[in-house]
């Protein structure tokens, strides 16, 4: 089960700026973006954001953005109750919104300042429609992939199970029977992001779920997601996210 209840709404048309660069929410946020381009950074997610794609930001986590373009964008601030997809498959940069998508947008656009019972349920109705219609499109281009592409399919598999430990380039691509040069272009062009970027994102957010959800030390969660050592992984969380692991776990557990 998946339900989504908005705590704020709005549509920003054309927006020059934002006023923080770095903000951090006690609720989830996303933007659904309609014209413009932005640069942003979420957790281990980062880059280039423009129309047809989301950005998803979860309670309690550093969302760093940059307007390049004026931004016109759909603004969610929300509670997510989710028991059917893995949250940090929600966390980042997600794309090619469907027709779909900006339809329920624009419909919550309409409703933006009617706040009765049966304009709320609408609006929560049609929040909670948009992660279903991205399960579904995530999971046909799931399939798509596995058919194109079942040597990246098969890499890709391996390393959200192996991530702990030491994965090597040219093993991988060993795996499928490609020259590492050719697997590492080849993995980039069908991904969007280099194995390298792969990897420490699965290894990153791992990481984000172990300082919430235990209380683990810095030395062993660094041997549970891959790293050589405590200090090693707190330097690469802060790089990934601009917070220290302790200040994350603090910020997550308030």
């Amino acid at each position: 089960m998946l339900t989504a209840k908005i705590n704020a709404y709005t549509y920003w048309n054309a927006k020059p700026h934002f006023l923080l660069a770095t903000d951090t929410e006690n609720f989830w946020v996303m933007y659904v973006i309609e014209s413009g381009i932005c640069r942003y950074k979420i957790a281990a997610n980062n880059g280039r954001a423009q129309r047809g794609d989301i950005l998803i930001c979860p309670p309690n986590v550093a969302f760093d953005r940059q307007v390049i373009e004026p931004l016109s964008f759909h603004f969610f601030r929300f509670n997510l109750q989710n028991c059917l997809i893995h949250s940090r498959r929600l966390i980042g940069q997600l794309s090619d919104t469907t027709q779909r998508i900006y339809e329920n947008c624009n419909i919550i656009h309409k409703f933006e300042f009617q706040f009765s019972q049966e304009a709320l349920a609408v609006k929560n109705h049609l929040l909670t429609d948009i992660f279903y219609t991205f399960i579904y499109a995530n999971t046909a281009s799931c399939q798509d992939l596995k058919r194109t592409n079942p040597d990246i399919t098969a890499v890709i598999h391996y390393v959200e199970e192996n991530y702990a430990k030491l994965l090597r380039l040219n093993d991988l691509a060993a795996m499928v029977n490609l020259s590492p040069e050719y697997f590492s272009r080849k993995f980039h062009r069908v991904i969007g992001k280099s194995i390298s970027n792969y990897i420490e994102s699965i290894r990153m957010q791992h990481a984000q779920e172990l300082l919430i959800n235990t209380q683990l030390t810095l030395n062993e969660i660094a041997d549970q997601v891959g790293y050589t050592d405590g200090l090693y992984f707190s330097r690469k969380f802060h790089q990934f996210t601009k917070q220290w692991p302790s200040s994350f776990r603090k910020n997550h557990l308030l």
